[in-house]
């Protein structure tokens, strides 16, 4: 097969990694403007909560968003005391809510609400991978920190990207994610790496035009041929 084709067809096969853009906030007319910022891009949100119980600072908590439409929504719930927060984040019919290990979680509680469909699982830099094992069963999702969560701009601790591979190995089924310091120019290694999801968020949503900088990270994500 010409070379040149060889790369086209190598590109194709790993065109698949979804970027999905993050707001962390703890102002109400800041997250408002955010949302704004990305909602036209018809992917899905996630939305970052912390209250200072797993992360060393405090978002808008889920009584304090208001109402919340035109999109998918994912919570990523980073709280070692999240059962508090079930019910509000139900009622907004969220495509996925992701808990983390080694949490103060009632875990059948959430999965009487939830589908398997609908949760996933965050391992935080100091975790491993064999954590895992004990909560992969209800989850179809695991999302690898590669940063310490609760604030933005912190450089990517790619150590941590070794998880997908090590995720994916034992759990070949499962969806693999990524969050922390993911930007131009390190998005690539995180797409060798094998993750199915990046999930960004100043590098899109405090960026001077949120459009262009999602289909540049998109771009530069996907295109990537292997030496």
């Amino acid at each position: 097969m010409p070379n040149a084709i060889l790369e086209e067809f190598i590109i194709l096969i790993i065109r698949n990694m979804q970027i999905i853009p993050t707001i962390l906030c703890d102002d109400t007319t800041e997250f408002k403007k955010q949302w704004r910022n990305i909602l036209h891009l018809k992917t899905p949100i996630q939305i970052d909560i912390t209250d200072n119980t797993l992360t060393p600072s405090q978002t808008l908590l889920p009584s304090q968003l208001g109402k919340l439409s035109g999109t998918d929504i994912i919570f990523h719930l980073m709280s070692d005391a999240p059962d508090q927060y079930l019910n509000t984040l139900a009622e907004y019919r969220p495509k996925k809510i992701i808990l983390h290990v080694n949490t103060n979680t009632n875990w059948s509680l959430w999965q009487d609400h939830f589908t398997k469909a609908q949760l996933g699982i965050a391992l935080n830099p100091e975790n491993h991978v064999d954590e895992l094992e004990q909560y992969i069963a209800n989850f179809s999702e695991v999302l690898i920190m590669t940063v310490h969560p609760g604030s933005i701009g912190q450089p990517l601790l790619t150590e941590n990207l070794e998880k997908i591979s090590a995720v994916k190995k034992l759990y070949p089924d499962i969806t693999v994610s990524v969050d922390g310091g993911i930007k131009p120019g390190n998005i690539k290694s995180v797409a060798i790496s094998g993750a199915d999801i990046a999930y960004i968020g100043s590098a899109i949503t405090r960026a001077v035009n949120p459009s262009q900088a999602y289909r540049e990270l998109l771009k530069e994500g996907n295109e990537v041929v292997y030496p």
